[in-house]
């Protein structure tokens, strides 16, 4: 699936190009880019695009005013677009704004999606983020901890080598 973090730069046109490592993932020419949360763009395969939009519509509804909020700021704002032959895509003029892109960019493979940041809303969110990292990889070793002391040390349950993942929840 996806991973990496690259610095890459929107040219003037408003292209991006996306990192060879990302496009093998890809598989395809046809993708999906949306706002995402965090004022930044996600990017999916379109098929990945198409579960990932039915099963938001499947568990809300149009008449449910927190519904339609998620509909209108994640799937109203979507566009399915080409990648060129040079590995670039056009980033759409509201979603460029949205994501406040200029030149330098960073493109953040998330496992089934990418996130496309501007270079500096991505490290200030990095900073404003850092309690909810703390938060989250205390949990997170708590889940592995707990799951190897069920015995179940296989690799779906993210167990594998736990003991050296991550940091304890102190450091």
């Amino acid at each position: 699936m996806f991973g990496g973090e690259f610095n890459v730069t929107l040219d003037d046109a408003s292209r991006l190009a996306i990192p060879r490592r990302l496009r093998e993932v890809l598989e395809t020419d046809k993708i999906v880019i949306t706002k995402g949360l965090d004022t930044c763009l996600w990017l999916y395969p379109a098929k990945e695009w198409e579960k990932l939009e039915k099963q938001i519509v499947d568990v809300t509804s149009p008449f449910d005013d927190e519904d339609r909020a998620l509909w209108q700021r994640i799937i109203g704002p979507n566009h399915e677009i080409d990648i060129d032959k040079q590995g670039r895509i056009l980033i759409p003029p509201a979603l460029r704004i949205f994501a406040g892109l200029n030149r330098d960019c960073i493109v953040l493979g998330q496992y089934h999606y990418i996130e496309i940041w501007s270079e500096g809303r991505y490290q200030a969110h990095l900073e404003a983020s850092e309690e909810n990292f703390k938060a989250a990889r205390r949990k997170l070793a708590e889940r592995m901890k707990k799951e190897r002391d069920l015995g179940n040390d296989s690799p779906r349950s993210g167990t594998a080598g736990a003991g050296s993942a991550l940091p304890g929840p102190q450091g």
